[in-house]
């Protein structure tokens, strides 16, 4: 089980436990079905979380290096805790022994875990921790205030321990939720256009585009001889020519 899903599992036992203890300020029938409800959604989780698959593939360099660092236990989260432990125990002797308000521990215990996890958010560079660690803090800020003003301590278990503790839980299962969601696939490549396209040729559209190129003249071949012309030497052709015209004239002079 990867570090992250042991710290989900930690939140979501801090939930069943504040359900748990304060539930039973609750009318009977009001405590018992909490109860039962923060048992089941720990065990749902448990389940879900034991289903999921271990890893998926290997990210690409590029994708590690940007993604979020994941949940990891180190020195500066063990310091967190330990301030948290201090200040915790330290508030609820003061209350419990000097103001002498034993209701408004849970309203205490509820604020230090919440400005605690401010401390994670930054730790584990999670924005969204900030947003939890403020409503377990205004949860245990308001249980406070009621039980210095007198509240019954059903309101105050309600508003400061069953209301922080399921909201711990529901943190758990909406980051398993948000897992579980398929990433959206990646938008198509364009075809790249080619150079020069041509259409190919087909019926009712002719023939295709050829592409320029050097315009060849023909050459001149030898020109033939019109039809008629005497091809000869040129004395034969100067005699018969001759001839020709002498009967010629003697037609003429006949009797």
């Amino acid at each position: 089980m990867t570090q992250e899903r042991t710290g989900r599992i930690i939140g979501a036992s801090f939930g069943l436990a504040f359900i748990q203890v304060n539930a039973g300020a609750l009318p009977v029938a009001a405590g018992t079905a909490l109860r039962v409800l923060a048992v089941a959604a720990f065990v749902a989780l448990l389940i879900t979380l034991r289903r999921a698959p271990a890893s998926g593939p290997a990210p690409r360099p590029e994708a590690a290096a940007e993604a979020a660092p994941a949940v990891h236990f180190g020195r500066r989260y063990r310091y967190v805790v330990a301030a948290e432990a201090v200040v915790g125990v330290a508030g609820i002797v003061v209350i419990n022994n000097v103001l002498h308000t034993p209701r408004a521990t849970v309203g205490w215990i509820a604020l230090v875990v919440g400005v605690h996890f401010f401390g994670l958010a930054v730790v584990w560079r999670m924005p969204a921790l900030h947003l939890l660690g403020a409503g377990l803090s205004g949860c245990g800020a308001a249980g406070l205030a009621l039980a210095a003003a007198g509240t019954p301590q059903a309101a105050v278990a309600a508003v400061a321990g069953v209301l922080p503790g399921a909201l711990l839980l529901g943190s758990a299962w909406w980051k398993v939720r948000g897992d579980a969601e398929p990433a959206a696939p990646p938008p198509p490549a364009r075809p790249r256009p080619s150079a020069e396209p041509r259409t190919p040729p087909g019926p009712g559209r002719g023939r295709g585009r050829r592409p320029l190129g050097p315009v060849v003249m023909p050459t001149p071949g030898p020109r033939r001889p019109a039809p008629g012309r005497v091809v000869g030497r040129p004395e034969l052709v100067r005699t018969l020519a001759s001839l020709g015209l002498a009967r010629h004239g003697a037609g003429r002079r006949g009797p």
